[in-house]
C-alpha cells in the first residue's frame, strides 16, 4: 500500500511537471498553424501552467463579417494580462481573463456539449484607446457588455441574452458632415440595449435607449433571424426627440433625412423601420437587406 502511494505520489508530481510545458508546446504549434493560414495576431511571453496558459498580451485583428458574409473588415485587438484556465465545474469550462482599453473581458465557455456556446462580460472598456475609433470621430466612450448562452454554431439556436452599455460617449464630428460643419454631434451621450434570443430563432431588443446632448431617443425592435435561404426579417419603431439647444444644430437636416416628412421646426417625430423583400418596393437597401421606412410627428 505505501508502495502504490509512492508511485501515485511520483505519477501526480510529473503530470505537474510536464503539464505546463506540453500546453505551451500545443498552445505554439496551433498559434504557428493559424498564422501560417493568414491570420495575423502577435501573442508575448507564453507560459503554460498546470492547469493553463497565459501571455503577456496578444495583438493582431479579427475579420468582422459583413454584407452577409461576402466582406471582411479587420478589427483591431490588443489584450493583456492574458489568463486561460480550464474550471472543472460541471460542465467543465475554459476560462479567459485579459485586460483591453483599461478594461477587462472575462469569457467562460463550457466544453464536452452539445451545442458549443460562451458567456462573456466585458467591463468599462475605454474606447478613445482603440485605433480604429479616432478616425471615426470618436473622443470618448466606456462600453460593457454582457452575454449568457450565446451559441458558437451558426446553425444552432439558442436562448440567450445580451445587454450593452455605453456611456460618456463623445463624437467631434459624424464623417456624412464633416465636409459642411464641425460640431459636438454627440456630447455625453449614453446608450442602452437588452437584447434577446429564443431557440426558435425570434429575437426581441427592448429597450433601446439613447440620450445625448443632441437630444434623446426610445423604442424596441423584434425580428427573426436569418436561416439558409431566408432573410432575416424585422420591425423597429423608435421616438426621437431633440433637445432645444444643441439638437437645432440638426433641424435642418431634418427635410434631407426624412424626405420631406418632418420640417425642420420639429423637435419630435417617430421611425419606423420594416424589413421587406428586395424584389419588391424599398427605401433603402443593404446588401441582401432591404427596408421601408416611414417618418411621422
Amino acid at each position: 500500500m505505501k508502495k502504490l502511494l509512492v508511485s501515485l505520489f511520483v505519477l501526480l508530481a510529473l503530470v505537474a511537471a510536464l503539464t505546463p510545458s506540453v500546453l505551451q508546446f500545443f498552445a505554439q504549434r496551433q498559434i504557428t498553424a493559424l498564422q501560417a493560414q493568414g491570420h495575423r495576431f502577435k501573442v508575448r511571453d507564453l507560459q503554460g501552467h498546470f492547469i493553463g496558459l497565459s501571455a503577456s498580451s496578444v495583438e493582431g485583428s479579427i475579420p468582422l463579417r459583413i454584407d452577409n458574409g461576402r466582406r471582411a473588415v479587420p478589427v483591431s485587438v490588443e489584450l493583456s494580462d492574458v489568463d486561460v484556465r480550464v474550471g472543472w465545474s460541471l460542465p467543465p469550462s475554459i476560462y479567459l481573463r485579459a485586460m483591453a482599453y483599461d478594461g477587462i473581458i472575462e469569457v467562460a465557455a463550457p466544453i464536452l456539449t452539445r451545442s458549443p456556446s460562451l458567456s462573456f462580460t466585458v467591463t468599462n472598456l475605454d474606447l478613445s484607446q482603440h485605433p480604429q475609433m479616432r478616425p471615426a470621430g470618436l473622443t470618448s466612450g466606456r462600453l460593457t457588455i454582457s452575454g449568457s448562452n450565446i451559441s458558437l454554431d451558426p446553425k444552432a439556436r439558442l436562448a440567450s441574452d445580451l445587454s450593452v452599455n455605453l456611456q460618456e460617449l463623445g463624437v467631434e464630428t459624424l464623417p456624412i458632415v464633416a465636409q459642411f460643419t464641425k460640431i459636438n454631434v454627440i456630447r455625453d451621450g449614453s446608450l442602452q440595449a437588452e437584447v434577446h434570443t429564443k431557440e426558435d430563432g425570434s429575437v426581441t431588443v427592448d429597450p433601446i435607449s439613447v440620450n445625448s446632448s443632441l437630444g434623446g431617443a426610445r423604442g424596441r425592435a423584434s425580428g427573426i433571424l436569418p436561416s439558409p435561404g431566408t432573410p432575416i426579417t424585422f420591425n423597429a419603431n423608435i421616438r426621437f426627440q431633440l433637445s432645444e439647444d444643441e439638437g437645432a444644430q440638426l433641424s435642418n437636416w431634418l427635410p434631407i433625412i426624412t424626405n420631406n416628412a418632418i420640417d425642420s421646426s420639429r423637435r419630435a417625430f417617430s421611425l419606423q423601420v420594416r424589413s421587406v423583400p428586395c424584389s419588391g418596393p424599398f427605401s433603402a437597401r443593404a446588401g441582401d437587406i432591404c427596408v421601408n421606412q416611414t417618418f411621422t410627428n
